[in-house]
């Protein structure tokens, strides 16, 4: 796929990145890692066949980077799920750094820009570099990197460097 799509657009490569991902079936980190909170690499999600929310949004934002997107227009974003308040991560794209972003979810097949998710109920962005509160348009108030634990994140940008 990665070798199809590289020289496509933006709008391809999101949907075909999206769509190959969240093909994948979806089951919880104790069913799948025997732990009650993993992150797995992309290569571990691919190898398993399966995984949570924060498994699609990091294989998403990994193979985006490698087609060539840049680390300031992904955004792994922590949701709450609008009726039931469950967490939730996933995917953003944002063309600009003030603009709606687009939300590429493990639950939804179609991209659309959060304005059009109301379903949602964003918390805060996080990529390789920065962390933000949400907004529903652009990024946000940026925080410090000690406000929010993300251990997991670094734990799992730890392993990427390392092959894994």
């Amino acid at each position: 796929m990665l070798h199809e799509i590289k020289e496509s657009n933006t709008t391809v490569k999101l949907n075909r990145v999206n769509d190959f991902f969240n093909a994948i079936q979806y089951d919880t980190d104790p069913n799948v890692w025997g732990q009650e909170d993993y992150w797995a690499s992309r290569k571990e999600f691919l190898g398993a066949e399966r995984g949570d929310c924060e498994d699609y949004a990091i294989a998403k934002y990994f193979t985006l980077r490698q087609l060539g997107f840049k680390s300031e227009t992904l955004f792994l974003t922590y949701v709450r799920v609008a009726q039931s308040r469950i967490p939730h991560i996933v995917l953003t794209y944002y063309e600009t750094p003030d603009a709606i972003p687009f939300v590429l979810d493990s639950n939804q097949p179609q991209i659309l820009p959060a304005d059009k998710r109301r379903d949602l109920k964003p918390i805060f962005n996080f990529n390789a570099d920065k962390i933000y509160l949400s907004k529903q348009r652009g990024l946000g108030r940026e925080l410090p990197g000690g406000k929010i634990n993300l251990d997991k994140w670094t734990e799992l940008l730890l392993k990427t460097e390392e092959g894994e």
